[in-house]
């Protein structure tokens, strides 16, 4: 599983179980530091995820990463001390991205 899918997949998980949230910050560290990046950069920034994605109102999780990788300063400051961190977060952005073309493409049929 590519970086990127590990990512989502967490977060997927998340939005399942909110309240596993601890869970989904140790996964998204451990996925970090998998990938090459220091262990304190990755603690700090789980946290910050987690934090952010639990205080959100709403329920798309996934949107809410987006908008903290591509709207948030303080967020790109923290990612860009590290390359392996840049790089899980493209990755992340990437995979999000081409999974809601393909939806867009292919949409699931609506339950009646």
């Amino acid at each position: 599983m590519t970086i990127g899918q590990k990512i989502y997949m967490a977060i997927e998980r998340l939005s399942v179980a909110p309240k596993h949230c601890n869970e989904f910050q140790l996964s998204l560290r451990e996925s970090l530091v998998h990938e090459g990046a220091e262990v304190q950069l990755a603690d700090q920034l789980a946290s910050v995820v987690q934090e952010t994605l639990k205080a959100q109102t709403g329920n798309d999780y996934h949107l809410g990463m987006v908008e903290l990788i591509a709207m948030r300063p303080e967020f790109e400051q923290l990612m860009l001390q590290d390359v392996a961190v840049t790089s899980a977060m493209h990755k992340y952005m990437s995979f999000f991205l081409d999974l809601m073309d393909v939806q867009a493409v292919n949409p699931q049929p609506q339950a009646v």
